[in-house]
């Protein structure tokens, strides 16, 4: 079923993808090659989360395409704050990212969105401007849903590592129970010790749905006396 799911998954955003090709077509140039060479960069000068270098390279494509359009018809009063705004963003999701940073970015995208397609509603279908319009109306919704994307997956690993850091405290903490137990000198310290227990992964991934399916040691809800160590 999975599989299935994943496969006609796959067959529709390729037809989407080519449909959206075919109608953009040479406007797909200069942002698709600029997304191209800032992935491949991102590979050996890595941002500060590499979840967000899909999102980052096709913001970057898309403002090169801005760039050299805005260049060649003069026309810098009307798009000179989106460019910056664009590549400020950009420069954000490298160095500094986080939640503010994709709210921004989604703020100025949907913004952008509205104005575009304010435009495109005076353009016949087929011309040239419309089929730019167009573009630039995808490009800034998938630019979105991957930022999103990668802020879900960074979250994600967060949540988890955040888990672990638990698990281990928790563990020391067992540790340092089972010796007071073991001396008989503080066995009153066990009953307020969480304790451990190795969960499968089925309930692992219930109680953290967020982190990947795995097995793993869990914090336990219940109290009391410590066992002894084997």
């Amino acid at each position: 079923m999975t599989n299935s799911k994943f496969t006609v998954k796959s067959a529709a955003e390729s037809i989407a993808g080519m449909g959206v090709g075919a109608y953009a077509g040479f406007n797909l140039l200069v942002p698709g090659i600029g997304a191209a060479g800032i992935w491949y960069l991102g590979r050996f000068i890595k941002p500060k989360e590499p979840v967000f270098l899909s999102a980052i390279a096709l913001l970057a494509g898309h403002w090169m395409w801005l760039l050299v359009g805005t260049a060649m018809l003069g026309v810098w009063q009307d798009n000179w704050l989106d460019i910056a705004a664009m590549l400020a963003l950009g420069a954000w999701l490298w160095l500094r990212p986080g939640l503010s940073a994709v709210v921004s970015l989604t703020i100025l995208e949907a913004v952008a969105v509205l104005l575009n397609g304010a435009l495109i509603a005076d353009q016949a279908p087929g011309s040239v401007m419309h089929k730019a319009l167009f573009l630039h109306i995808v490009l800034r919704c998938i630019t979105v849903f991957l930022a999103w994307r990668g802020y879900r997956t960074w979250r994600s690993a967060s949540d988890f590592y955040q888990v672990v850091r638990h698990v281990h405290a928790a563990a020391l903490r067992r540790e340092a129970c089972w010796k007071a137990y073991a001396s008989r000198r503080n066995a009153a310290a066990c009953r307020s010790t969480p304790t451990l227990e190795l969960i499968s992964a089925s309930a692992w991934q219930k109680q953290f749905p967020t982190a990947p399916a795995s097995s793993g040691w869990a914090l336990s809800s219940s109290s009391g006396t410590c066992p002894v160590q084997p």
